[in-house]
């Protein structure tokens, strides 16, 4: 009897995959306005000038609005590493807005810029592979499949230029997977040492990249 009562509470519970799908669809969202974020900003841009100080400055608008939203979190960081590494962080990112704002600004299209920021996933391989703990090769596999996949979507409209299509700005660009990528592997460490500091973290990386730019 005991048995038959306790197995309806054991379907009820949800499984690890189950309780894991609002937090996917979450990410699925968070992805579709990170790619609207190219287009958005390539038009911002084109609409206040094109000059790099409009882009500093639209960047900086852009967090300013974060940083106040997630200003009163500040207060609850647990340690003074738990600072020092949401501010390690915001330099990083900062490094990657910068180089995406200036390089849509020097005439980059949106798709190349979408591309050539796609590739902090291979930064981010490299640096787990320099780490020592070593990288599967399902990771790979899956490193290249989305860096394929983007490029299918993004580089063909892109690439119909010609050779018109390149210019100065897609080498600024190249900041974009190097600060993003490394950002997200002191994010990785941050999260581990200091688990209860995730909105300070996130309030000083919106705080850093709004006074940076």
């Amino acid at each position: 009897l005991e048995e038959a009562l306790l197995v309806p509470v054991a379907l009820a519970e949800p499984t690890a995959d189950e309780a894991l799908w609002p937090w996917q669809a979450a990410m699925v969202a968070i992805t579709a306005c990170w790619g609207a974020n190219f287009a958005v900003t390539s038009w911002s841009m084109q609409a206040l000038g094109g000059a790099s100080t409009d882009g500093e400055l639209l960047v900086a608008a852009r967090f300013v609005v974060g940083a106040v939203a997630l200003l009163p979190f500040l207060a609850s960081a647990t340690s003074a590493a738990a600072v020092g590494a949401g501010v390690q962080v915001g330099l990083l990112c900062s490094l990657g807005y910068a180089s995406q704002a200036a390089a849509l600004s020097l005439g980059t299209q949106p798709g190349t810029a979408a591309f050539i920021c796609s590739l902090q996933s291979v930064v981010v391989a490299l640096m787990a592979a320099r780490s020592g703990a070593g990288v599967a090769r399902a990771t790979w596999l899956a490193v290249a499949l989305s860096v394929a996949g983007v490029a299918c979507l993004e580089l063909p409209s892109a690439l119909s230029g010609g050779g018109a299509a390149f210019c100065v700005g897609d080498l600024i660009a190249l900041g974009q997977p190097v600060g993003f990528g490394l950002s997200y592997v002191v994010l990785e460490e941050a999260m581990a040492d200091h688990p209860d500091d995730e909105l300070p973290i996130a309030a000083l990386q919106c705080v850093v990249i709004a006074v940076a730019a």
